[in-house]
């Protein structure tokens, strides 16, 4: 490369810029930026790279998944329903040697052949005098104490099952709520606690509307205090439950068996 270049002198010199070293710098810089370049266009290849396995991942899972649901819906899943007289063939009568063992509820017997794949399976047959037994199906807020403590069912748990509903349908709130303190954790004895204070009404929803008829409200309350009593010889009957609401006076006055440690809840 030629540069002109005019000195103080006045003479014109033509000087080849090719023939003076090139600042170390300007090396330096240009150095630098032919590895920015060279890293930008690398890291640009390798994400474009990713992205393009992870399409193709995925194409072939939506593409495996297309071909598992068609196997799916091609093949025939429904379980099969043998009668009583294939088993009883297979199991040539169910005969002693091919049964496997026998439990409280029957027999367990194994057979082959009766499947395509000839795979040996197993067979029960229950007992004749093989019978449900009778548990309570509900959550564990509305058992009754004596239920989960000795395993005692009596219609009476129905009863106190009754009253915590009440209790809840009154007050609005569940009948265990691990927000509250220890000793009101549990519906039942919170609604105990108030009636000895004589404060039962404070169980009532505050969202409800004021009411005139405190009378039906207390009824209610005191119904529910009564059918949740923890000792079973004093549960009431469902019977003598609905008789209390022909009764105008205290509901607890009519019940109490004169051992009652528990204050009746008087009206204002």
């Amino acid at each position: 490369m030629l540069q002109h270049r005019l000195d103080i002198d006045g003479v014109l010199h033509i000087v080849d810029i090719a023939e003076y070293p090139i600042p170390s710098h300007w090396q330096s810089n240009k150095n630098w930026k032919v590895v920015i370049m060279a890293s930008s266009g690398s890291s640009a290849l390798i994400v474009v790279l990713l992205i393009l396995c992870f399409v193709l991942i995925l194409r072939q899972n939506r593409k495996y998944i297309r071909d598992l649901q068609k196997k799916i819906n091609e093949a025939d899943v429904s379980a099969k329903r043998f009668d009583y007289n294939e088993l009883q063939v297979a199991t040539k009568n169910f005969a002693p040697e091919m049964k496997l063992g026998a439990g409280a509820y029957g027999a367990v017997y194994k057979l082959r052949g009766i499947l395509a794949s000839n795979l040996m399976v197993a067979v029960k047959q229950l007992f004749l005098e093989t019978t449900v037994g009778q548990m309570t199906s509900s959550t564990s807020g509305y058992l009754a104490p004596e239920y989960m403590c000795h395993s005692m069912l009596s219609h009476k748990a129905d009863v106190f099952s009754f009253g915590v509903l009440l209790l809840e349908i009154v007050s609005g709130k569940r009948n265990r709520d691990l927000t509250m303190p220890e000793v009101e954790i549990y519906l039942p004895t919170r609604a105990w606690k108030l009636n000895e204070e004589n404060r039962l009404l404070d169980l009532k929803d505050p969202r409800m509307l004021p009411s005139e008829e405190e009378v039906e409200e207390v009824q209610l309350l005191d119904t529910a205090v009564l059918c949740v009593r923890t000792m079973l010889a004093r549960k009431v009957d469902i019977a003598d439950d609905s008789d209390t609401w022909a009764s105008e006076n205290g509901i607890l006055n009519e019940f109490d068996d004169g051992t009652s440690q528990h204050p009746v809840h008087q009206l204002p």
